[in-house]
């Protein structure tokens, strides 16, 4: 089992605090859900901090659904204390990695439907989350089993790694309330909207992302026309695939999405089944995406019948990882 070493600075826990919660700030906005809370659009979770710590620590309240009053759907609380130790029955630690790497970790009790859930009982299904019980050991020589929430650096994992342990802590709470199969179809939700791969570009950005979005599309272009496949991008209606084919053969459809998250796919989803009705002749439907979605969302794509195609970005240049055969057919 991994172990990291808990920091009991007070000077170094109000930092690592403070990071975690400037990551949310840079990758969302403050709402009023009764409270104050931050949003992040971009992973699907918020944070609620109160702006000066408690007596015996930081505390902090994280939930995914946006509603009237954010206390009504608080999934987990993640509470260092302000000195680091002793944790007390605060539910939240800093300790770090053999890397010098800081970490929010939860020490994995939560209070569930009236009773008290330990995570260390669910280890194979903090597993399938990808999330590994750890060794925290503190400066008086005692150690506990504890949850790693969040790295301290990149900004973007920080937010993202909140987000799955949230999803962990939601996926038992659910299992209380409602039974093992609700959660597990909850699960699968999850794991549909988790996001995978790379974000390419922040979604509010919408400069940046038209441009990127045409750098696909110019490169979409030049293989169809190196294939010497006709093509168009002509609006239908209002609406309008990002790029058709337009010879006798069974249209090629595609629709491009600068990011892989569960919107973008549904969008995607939805359009190119749209576009198809619109075109009144039954197509080849693409949908062109960053490299590394999941492939249990790829198997689900493929499912409705929709061919995926990855790119990659490395400005100046977009490179599109055609799948070999994908041009037999057009011969």
């Amino acid at each position: 089992m991994q172990e990291m070493t808990a920091v009991e600075t007070s000077a170094a826990v109000a930092d690592a605090v403070e990071n975690w919660i400037d990551a949310f700030r840079t990758h969302g906005k403050t709402l009023q859900l009764g409270r104050s809370v931050i949003w992040s659009e971009d992973a699907g979770v918020w944070i609620r901090s109160r702006p000066e710590p408690e007596k015996d620590g930081y505390w902090n309240g994280l939930g995914v659904e946006l509603t009237r009053e954010a206390i009504e759907n608080e999934i987990v609380q993640v509470n260092p204390p302000r000195t680091g130790s002793p944790p007390g029955n605060n539910q939240g630690v800093i300790a770090k990695d053999s890397a010098g790497v800081m970490w929010i970790m939860h020490r994995g009790r939560m209070n569930v439907a009236g009773k008290k859930v330990e995570l260390k009982d669910y280890v194979e299904v903090a597993s399938s989350f990808s999330i590994a019980p750890t060794v925290v050991r503190y400066d008086n020589n005692s150690s506990e089993t504890c949850f790693p929430v969040a790295p301290i650096g990149s900004t973007w994992q920080t937010v993202a790694s909140t987000r799955k342990f949230v999803d962990l802590c939601r996926y038992l709470r659910v299992g209380a309330f409602e039974g093992g199969e609700v959660a597990s179809l909850q699960r699968s939700a999850m794991e549909f909207e988790e996001p995978s791969g790379t974000y390419t570009i922040p979604p509010r950005d919408s400069v940046e992302a038209h441009r990127l979005h045409h750098d696909i599309w110019q490169a979409l272009k030049a293989e169809l026309k190196r294939h010497s496949i006709p093509h168009t991008n002509e609006k239908i209606g209002l609406l309008g695939p990002d790029l058709y084919t337009v010879d006798d053969r069974e249209p090629m459809l595609f629709e491009i999405k600068t990011g892989n998250d569960a919107s973008s796919i549904l969008m995607a989803v939805g359009q190119l089944f749209v576009y198809e009705k619109l075109l009144v002749r039954a197509c080849r439907k693409i949908m062109v995406l960053p490299e590394g979605i999941r492939s249990s969302n790829s198997d689900l794509i493929g499912s409705l019948g929709i061919e995926i195609i990855e790119f990659r970005r490395k400005p100046p240049s977009i490179t599109i990882d055609w799948p070999i055969g994908f041009f037999v057919s057009r011969r």
